[in-house]
């Protein structure tokens, strides 16, 4: 269960997961792939120095074959030790897992899925359209194609296309929630509310229909907002609220949990005129060292942040943001003329 949609269903699985681990140690203490689960454990809930502990003995045995770098890759595109993700030690980790790849092995889809979201954050479309188009190659699914080119060009600021995007993926799977949902997004970026609404209201409605909860969202939230219907807004603005409370509750301080609800947290407050206790949410952000650039890409075109962007307080934050992404991608760019020279 993803920790993004019952926090507290995800902990208990996770806790009843290393139940079932320990037992499987009893039997095989050395038995490599469950101490790598345990790793895997230990990094989810902040254990780091007990997960390296681990690590280290795992090393000694651990062939570096191609599996150990895929291993690697997916380890450092979660990890939270490292402030969200750590862009750098992923793609250092797939250019070694792409030049010991036999050629007859494909890249798993789950492992395409991971680089597209990473190449897309660090801010590198070109790839995140390579591997947007070899994860197509490989499961001809059009719907999840054009879902992605939406979250790309949303990542460039182009948000027309986006939009047309995201309609061919509604008119291909309208009868999904998900696909209208992303058409209400789009035409929010594009500050046009009241066809967001049309599509939200779609979406929400075919959930009800096949007996699912409306998830709450802030970005559904806002829409509601801006369209006068309060009672709708808050649903989602609370919902949402506590559900990043909760998940906050059960990661480690400065987690990718937290670092992501700082946004949310701030959308909120605006949304309810508290400009004060949101710009001290954006101010938080400062001391990650690792940004997302789909955060300066909110801040700077959301039109939920809208009332706070002549704030002179606000815009040194973007400023800031903004020197440290430049910082982290010049750090990446050897990495990506290295990578030129593999066949992804």
């Amino acid at each position: 269960s993803r920790m993004s949609r019952n926090p507290d269903r995800a902990r208990i699985c996770l806790d009843s997961g290393l139940v079932l681990l320990e037992k499987a140690l009893d039997c095989d203490g050395e038995n490599p792939r469950a101490l790598k689960l345990k790793v895997a454990y230990l990094e989810r809930i902040g254990l780091h120095q007990d997960a390296m502990s681990i690590k280290k003995k795992l090393s000694k045995n651990d062939e570096k074959t191609y599996l150990y770098y895929q291993d690697e890759v997916m380890r450092f595109s979660h990890v939270e030790d490292y402030y969200v993700e750590d862009y750098y030690s992923t793609i250092e980790n797939y250019i070694k897992y792409l030049q010991l790849k036999p050629k007859e092995i494909i890249v798993p889809p789950y492992m395409l899925r991971t680089m597209i979201w990473v190449f897309r954050a660090a801010g590198f479309p070109e790839y995140d359209e390579q591997l947007t188009k070899q994860l197509f190659d490989f499961n001809n699914d059009s719907v999840e194609f054009l879902r992605n080119l939406v979250s790309s060009e949303i990542y460039q600021g182009n948000f027309r296309a986006a939009l047309d995007y995201a309609l061919r993926a509604q008119k291909l799977d309208s009868a999904s929630s998900s696909s209208n949902w992303l058409v209400a997004l789009c035409y929010l970026w594009l500050e046009d509310f009241t066809d967001a609404y049309t599509f939200l209201v779609i979406s929400e409605d075919l959930r009800k229909q096949k007996g699912l909860n409306v998830r709450p969202r802030f970005i559904s939230g806002y829409i509601y907002h801006m369209n006068g219907y309060e009672k709708e807004a808050n649903y989602h603005f609370e919902g949402e609220l506590a559900r990043r409370l909760k998940e906050i509750e059960y990661s480690k301080p400065n987690s990718r949990q937290e670092y992501n609800s700082k946004i949310y947290f701030a959308g909120y407050y605006l949304a309810r005129g508290d400009e004060e206790t949101a710009l001290k949410y954006l101010k938080a952000l400062e001391r990650f060292r690792q940004i997302d650039y789909g955060t300066i890409n909110i801040l700077i075109n959301d039109p939920g942040f809208k009332s706070i962007r002549k704030n002179p307080e606000f815009q040194d934050l973007v400023q800031h943001l903004e020197t440290t992404y430049q910082k982290q991608h010049k750090q990446i760019e050897p990495l990506i003329e290295e990578l030129k020279t593999c066949s992804l």
